[in-house]
Formats: structure tokens, sequence, C-alpha cells
């Protein structure tokens, strides 16, 4: 399974979007995770098998690297904090702009309006303390949006 992110990782992957029906997190013996794996590759794997090896895949979560930007967070005042906490130790320049992981597809644009507002808020309250001026709120405010997930996710712009 390693070896699978690590080829994914190769050919650009730069992140994954994984749900599951439950929180079970058991792990297989190596050697049956690669056989399970091996026939879900191959299109012949069991429902049970497929139940073992997500849970396998659940119990191996720790070794993901702890990269991920704020995620889950819906909450304006928390996104706020979160903004002002991080932007204070790394800067604008070093996060990777919204993430949306909702499946609540009619939602999305209100949840991005709402994270824009934020982070537009974050940046007038840095002009009002003259700690930016407002051709670099502007320019930030793009980046946020375009800039920052454009390089992070590595999306070609041309």
């Amino acid at each position: 399974m390693e070896d699978r992110r690590a080829y994914f990782c190769a050919h650009g992957a730069v992140s994954a979007d994984l749900s599951h029906e439950d929180d079970g997190s058991a792990p297989l013996d190596p050697a049956d995770a690669e056989r399970i794996y091996a026939r879900a590759v191959a299109g012949t794997v069991t429902a049970v098998e497929a139940v073992a090896l997500r849970r396998t895949c659940c119990s191996r979560w720790h070794a993901c690297p702890p990269r991920t930007p704020w995620w889950f967070l819906d909450a304006p005042t928390s996104i706020l904090r979160w903004r002002e906490a991080v932007t204070e130790i790394v800067g604008l320049s070093r996060t990777s702009g919204f993430i949306d992981d909702t499946r609540a597809l009619c939602s999305i644009p209100a949840r991005h309006d709402m994270a824009r507002r934020v982070d537009a808020g974050f940046l007038a309250g840095l002009v009002a303390a003259h700690r930016l001026d407002e051709r670099e709120a502007a320019d930030a405010a793009v980046d946020l949006v375009v800039g920052r997930p454009a390089e992070v996710f590595r999306l070609d712009r041309s």
C-alpha cells in the first residue's frame, strides 16, 4: 500500500480524498493485506475483504505525513482564529488556501464565500493595523484564492 501511494506521488498526486462507512481500524497481517490488496486491484476482492483492507488502511494513518492544512472547520470564528495563529508564525504564503472536503456539493459556493470573507476581514485588519498596505492586502487576497492552491496542488494555470 505504501508502494502504491509512492506510485501516485511519483505521478503528481498531492492529496487524497478518502471516506469510510465506519471508523473501524484493525491491522491485518502484512501478507494478508498484500493478498487482499492484490485482489482489490484485480477487481476480485469480496465485500468482507474490502472492509478488512479499509480498516487496515485506517490503522496506518499514523504513518501519513502530518502536513494537512486545517480541515473540517466550518465555523467562521474558528477559521479566523486559525488564520491569525498560523499567519503569525508562517505568513500567508506558507498556507494552501481554502481546502473544502465536503461532499455536500450544494454548500461549496457558500463555504468558499465564507472562507474568502474571513480572509478578507483578516487582511483588512492587517491594513487597519498598518501591517500591510491596501495593495499588499489585495494581492494577498488573490494569492490565497488562486496562487496558493495552484502551487500547493501543482495546478497548471496556463
